[in-house]
C-alpha cells in the first residue's frame, strides 16, 4: 500500500510539472488619469450609447444594422466555427465508444457445409491525461472561443460607430445643400438688383461680373454635397444589409441631434470594456495553454482499451456466457527520439506566446491614444465652434453695413464681394465643425469600448467544458 501511494504521488507531482504555470496577466503601466480634462471615476453607461444623441431615426438603423449586417453574420459564423472546435478538442478527455457487428459465412476444408457467424462488441479507448496535455489543449480551444466572442463584439462596436457617422454625414451633408441653396438665393436676388442698377447706368459691368462670378461658384459647390450626400446614404445601406438602389432615410437638420457629454472614466476600465484588448487577452491565455500542452507532449502517454461482446454461430443462437468475449488492454507510448520535433512544438508555442504579449501591450497603448485623441478633439472642436459662431455673427454683421454703405455710396462693390465671401466661407465651415464634433463623440465612445455587454462566460458543469485558466 505504501509503495503504490509514493507511486501514486509521483505521478501527481509529475503532472502539476507538466501542466506548467497558471495564465498570468502581463505587467502594463497605466496612467492615473486623463492628460486632457479630469479624470473621472464613473464609469458611463456604454451598453447603447448611441442612445445619449436622443434620435429614434438612429436606433432604428442601428438595430436594423445589427439584425442583418453581413460582416456581423460572419463573426457569428466563425464563432460557431470556434465553439465545434472546441467541442473536437474536449472530446479527448472522455472515452471513446465504439460499436462493432460483423456477420461472416465459412467453412472448413473438408467439410461440405458451410456456417455462418455473427458477433457484436462494444469497445472503449480512452487516453489517460495524467500531464494535463489534452485538459490544456481543450482550455486553449476555450479561450479562443471566448477570443471569437470578443471579436465580434469589436465587429458589433465597429458597425455601431460606422452606422452613426454615415447617418450623420448624411445629415450633414442635406444641411450643407440647403446652405448653399439658400445662399445661392440670396446672391442671384442682389445680382438682379445689380441688373437694375447696371441697365439704370448706375454701375459698370465689373460689378455684374464679380457677382455672377460668386454665383457661379455657389452653383459649382452644390454637386459634390449632393455626391457626398448619395455616397453616404449608399454606404449606410451597405452597413444595413441593404441594397443602395432606392434607399433613404428621413432628412432632420444635424443640430437637432443632441451631442452627448461623455464621461471617460478612468484608464484602467479599458482592460475590461475594450473588446480589442479583451480578444488579445484571450489569445494569451490560449497560447498559456499550447505551451503547457506541448511541454505535456514530451511525457509518456498511457491509453486503456476495453471490448465486450458476444458471438454466435448461427443466427438464432441467445448469447450466452460460453459465448461472451472481452478484452482488456493498457499501452504506454514514450517519446525517446524524434529528432527535436516536440521540443520544437514547445519552443513554437513559447515564442507565439511572446508575440501575442506585445500585441496585447500595443492594444493597451492604442486604446489610450484613441481616448485621448478622442477626448483632445471634443474639447478642440467645442471650443473651435465658439470661435466659428462669433466670426459667423461679425461676418453677418460685416455684410449687413458693408451693403447699406455701397447703397449710400460709401464704399464699392468689392466691399459687399468680399463680405459675402467671408461669410460663405465661416458658414460652410461651420456646418464642416458641426458634423466633426459628432464623429467625435461617436469616436470617444468607440475608443471607451462602445456598446460593451460582458460575454456569457463559458460553463464549467462538466470536464467537457472547463473555463479558461
Amino acid at each position: 500500500m505504501r509503495a503504490r501511494l509514493v507511486g501514486l504521488t509521483f505521478i501527481a507531482l509529475l503532472s502539476a510539472c507538466a501542466a506548467g504555470p497558471d495564465y498570468q496577466r502581463p505587467e502594463v503601466t497605466l496612467p492615473e488619469r486623463w492628460q486632457s480634462g479630469i479624470a473621472d471615476s464613473a464609469t458611463p453607461a456604454l451598453t447603447a450609447w448611441w442612445t445619449s444623441f436622443k434620435s429614434a431615426e438612429l436606433e432604428l438603423l442601428i438595430e436594423a444594422a445589427l439584425e442583418n449586417n453581413r460582416n456581423l453574420k460572419a463573426a457569428a459564423s466563425r464563432i460557431a466555427q470556434a465553439r465545434a472546435a472546441a467541442r473536437i478538442a474536449g472530446a479527448s478527455l472522455l472515452p471513446e465508444v465504439s460499436a462493432l457487428a460483423i456477420a461472416s459465412r465459412y467453412r472448413e476444408a473438408g467439410d461440405p457445409a458451410s456456417s455462418n457467424k455473427i458477433s457484436a462488441a462494444f469497445g472503449a479507448d480512452f487516453e489517460l491525461d495524467l500531464w494535463g496535455k489534452n485538459r490544456q489543449g481543450h482550455e486553449a480551444a476555450l479561450s479562443r472561443v471566448q477570443g471569437s466572442v470578443y471579436a465580434q463584439q469589436l465587429v458589433k462596436v465597429t458597425l455601431q460607430a460606422e452606422v452613426a457617422i454615415a447617418y450623420f454625414q448624411v445629415l450633414s451633408a442635406n444641411d450643407r445643400l440647403a446652405l448653399a441653396r439658400s445662399m445661392l438665393s440670396n446672391v442671384e436676388s442682389l445680382l438682379r438688383l445689380l441688373q437694375i442698377q447696371y441697365r439704370a447706368g448706375a454701375i459698370s459691368p465689373l460689378e455684374i461680373e464679380r457677382q455672377q462670378s460668386l454665383a457661379a461658384s455657389v452653383r459649382a459647390g452644390i454637386p459634390p454635397v449632393e455626391l457626398e450626400r448619395q455616397g453616404a446614404l449608399d454606404a449606410l445601406a451597405i452597413l444595413l444589409g441593404r441594397p443602395p438602389q432606392g434607399f433613404s432615410v428621413p432628412l432632420a437638420p444635424l443640430a437637432s441631434v443632441h451631442l452627448p457629454s461623455i464621461a471617460a472614466g478612468l484608464p484602467s476600465d479599458l482592460l475590461g470594456r475594450r473588446s480589442d484588448i479583451r480578444q488579445a487577452e484571450a489569445n494569451l491565455i490560449a497560447a498559456n495553454a499550447d505551451i503547457n500542452a506541448a511541454r505535456a507532449a514530451l511525457f509518456p502517454s498511457i491509453r486503456l482499451a476495453a471490448a465486450a461482446g458476444v458471438g454466435s454461430d448461427v443466427l438464432s443462437s441467445a448469447p450466452t456466457s460460453s459465448n461472451f468475449i472481452y478484452n482488456l488492454a493498457a499501452g504506454l507510448t514514450a517519446p525517446i527520439f524524434d529528432n527535436g520535433r516536440l521540443q520544437g512544438g514547445v519552443e513554437v508555442a513559447q515564442a507565439r506566446q511572446d508575440e501575442l504579449v506585445q500585441i496585447y501591450q500595443q492594444s493597451i497603448l492604442v486604446a489610450l491614444r484613441e481616448v485621448e485623441d478622442g477626448l483632445a478633439a471634443m474639447q478642440r472642436l467645442a471650443e473651435q465652434a465658439g470661435h466659428q459662431q462669433q466670426l459667423i455673427a461679425h461676418s453677418e454683421a460685416a455684410l449687413r453695413m458693408a451693403e447699406l454703405r455701397y447703397r449710400n455710396g460709401a464704399v464699392d462693390f468689392a466691399t459687399v464681394l468680399d463680405a459675402q465671401r467671408v461669410l460663405l466661407t465661416g458658414l460652410a465651415a461651420q456646418e464642416q465643425i458641426t458634423l466633426s464634433r459628432y464623429v467625435a463623440a461617436i469616436g470617444l465612445y468607440r475608443a471607451l469600448g462602445g456598446g460593451w455587454e460582458e460575454p456569457q462566460k463559458l460553463s464549467t458543469a462538466s470536464p467537457a467544458t472547463p473555463s479558461p485558466r
